[in-house]
């Protein structure tokens, strides 16, 4: 029998690898300018101490078959844009990479100057409570700390549990028509529905007013979820709306809480102190300024519960006013964690536009 591997041109096991052999030696036809083109090898051939730059011959060869050109327009990298990859939706990394970044904790300034260089700069994040006698003018200063928020573009979640979203919205209105300098519907004739047609269409103007330049920034609540643990619940709430609020304006929310009576009816088994508490933990781990109001018949007594709360401020009303002039209310500062600063600060409550002021500038204010 022949063997066909030795006749006919035929070669052996030996000669076929020396021509293998030869074959990858083979010096590669040079190109005009005289210089043998580099052909990049199969991926994964590469050996260690290989040049560095034959992985990215490599990385462009896996690339070819994505009906993309596999290299670079000159004078530009193949980092730059996505030349050569094959056509996908971004990663999680990037989509996570190109989100804005959480700004750092800002405080939220009063607007009050005393209290403001007493706080170093305004509340910081955590729970901050705000107690007093009822009709002191507790929710009078939480709004007008919302609107010294807004007024920076800064977004507020406003739980208002007190009066509802209706009640918080005729304050608003009425003190929207002040700010702004033009006509203005008193508050007791809202309330009573007692409004005629010139006053009516000051309604309307300062609706739309308020949908434009005040309703973007401030988020409306009137309850709190229903759940066995409500105050889990609340703070789940508190969480979600915050960061819809901090992706919408860039900025971390200010919260406000009126009132925190509702608060125990919703969890009796907890006692007041812990859920201040798990509160606090919450707003300060997503660094959200928190003002909470509360009603107790002595402010002082509150002092001796020792609450878990960044900043306790005490309302006491000390002149009222029959003639619409503002009304000296002081504010006793009980609690402050930044600075450590206690004492009394003399305010001015303007009844008629529901700000609260400093003695020694007026009731006057920007318009927004």
């Amino acid at each position: 029998m022949i063997d066909e591997s030795r006749a006919g041109g035929g070669s052996s096991d030996e000669e076929r690898d020396v021509a293998g052999h030869l074959q990858v030696a083979a010096p590669e036809p040079t190109s005009k300018t005289g210089a043998s083109p580099q052909k990049p090898p199969p991926p994964g051939s590469r050996k260690r101490g290989t040049a560095r730059a034959s992985l990215r011959e490599e990385f462009l060869a896996l690339f070819r078959d994505t009906g993309r050109p596999s290299r670079p327009p000159p004078g530009t990298s193949l980092t730059e844009g996505e030349t050569g990859l094959p056509p996908t939706q971004p990663s999680i990394f990037l989509r996570r990479f190109l989100r804005p970044a959480a700004p750092s904790p800002e405080l939220a300034p009063s607007g009050l100057t005393d209290l403001d260089d007493r706080l170093a700069g305004g509340f910081g994040p955590g729970l901050h409570l705000v107690v007093g006698l009822p009709g002191v003018g507790k929710t009078a200063f939480l709004e007008s700390v919302a609107w010294e928020a807004i007024s920076s573009e800064r977004p507020v979640l406003y739980y208002a549990l007190k009066d509802g979203g209706l009640g918080a919205w005729e304050r608003l209105i009425s003190t929207l028509g002040h700010i702004l300098g033009g006509p203005v519907i008193p508050l007791d004739a809202l309330r009573a529905r007692r409004l005629a047609a010139h006053d009516l269409e000051t309604l309307t103007r300062l609706d739309l007013a308020l949908q434009a330049s005040v309703l973007p920034y401030l988020s409306l609540v009137e309850t709190i979820p229903a759940y066995t643990d409500t105050l889990s619940a609340l703070i789940k709430d508190i969480r979600l709306r915050a960061q819809e609020a901090r992706e919408r304006h860039g900025k971390i929310p200010l919260l406000l809480v009126d009132d925190l009576e509702r608060l125990p009816l919703f969890s009796p088994a907890r006692p007041r102190p812990d859920l201040l508490s798990r509160l606090d933990d919450a707003l300060a781990a997503d660094s959200i300024p928190g003002l909470l109001a509360a009603t107790s018949p002595s402010p002082s007594s509150c002092v001796l519960e020792r609450l878990p709360v960044q900043t306790m401020l005490a309302l006491a009303s000390v002149t009222t006013s029959a003639n619409n002039a503002p009304e000296r209310v002081d504010l006793e500062l009980q609690a402050n964690a930044r600075t450590g600063w206690t004492g009394t600060l003399p305010m001015l409550l303007d009844r008629c536009s529901g700000l609260f002021t400093h003695p020694s500038t007026g009731t006057e204010r920007e318009p927004l």
